[in-house]
């Protein structure tokens, strides 16, 4: 033992006393590093659950949120015709068709009108809610704008419209006693005027009271019931009162 003794010198209590506290004090606070981690680890493990159910309810709710909002946008028409359009396009398609029916007394039934569903007007449809006139006379098949049509012409359309109008509303349940026209007979022409009283004349026969408000001669001529309004520096007054 001697032999092997020799030469070494005895180790340090006091050192070896400081090295084993600082391993301890080591070896603790790794204790509670690891503690702390094993708690963070098991927070973050709950909170991913809780993540993970609720994410189920999130794309649920994100499905059905984009549906709603699809569903509005297909209401507004933001990719296509909206619903108001699209009713107020089959409410006007009833209204051109009534309103054909009384074109075939006007002129021999050259005209007829037709919804223009591919006329764009500053980059939007109008989606049925224009009209173009169809002239047997006339080589444009798809018909003719509106805007292309004589004053005569243009009033008796838009009588037919007028009348196609209160037959449509009067079907939905609507009562109209009584239908008044002012002016617009003037522009036009003998044969047209006949046209146009014929179509009155059914009206009336149809619906009722026919006023109209107007200076044209022939007009006066043919219509039984009248009166003449005087206008005085006072006012004016029925003058006389006809049929």
């Amino acid at each position: 033992l001697q032999k092997e003794l020799d030469g070494k010198t005895e180790p340090d209590k006091d050192k070896c006393e400081t090295a084993r506290k600082e391993a301890e004090d080591a070896q603790k606070e790794y204790q509670n590093l690891d503690g702390g981690r094993k708690k963070e680890i098991e927070r973050l493990g709950e909170k991913y659950g809780r993540l993970t159910n609720e994410d189920g309810g999130l794309e649920e709710s994100l499905q059905k949120t984009e549906e709603d909002c699809l569903f509005a946008k297909s209401l507004r028409g933001d990719s296509g015709t909206g619903l108001q359009r699209y009713v107020l396009g089959i409410m006007f398609s009833s209204v051109v068709r009534a309103a054909n029916h009384m074109l075939e007394k006007v002129h021999g039934g050259r005209y007829s009108l037709r919804t223009n569903t591919g006329e764009k007007e500053k980059g939007k449809r109008k989606e049925g809610l224009d009209i173009l006139v169809h002239d047997i006379y006339s080589e444009e098949n798809e018909g003719r704008p509106a805007g292309s049509l004589s004053g005569g012409e243009k009033f008796l359309v838009s009588l037919a419209l007028a009348i196609g109008m209160s037959s449509v509303a009067q079907k939905s349940g609507i009562r109209i006693e009584a239908l008044f026209i002012d002016e617009g007979f003037g522009t036009l022409d003998d044969d047209s005027v006949e046209d146009a009283m014929d179509i009155l004349n059914s009206v009336q026969k149809a619906n009722g009271l026919v006023g109209i408000i107007s200076h044209v001669e022939l007009l006066m001529k043919n219509i039984p019931c009248k009166l003449k309004v005087k206008k005085t520096d006072k006012g004016s007054a029925i003058e006389k009162t006809i049929g």
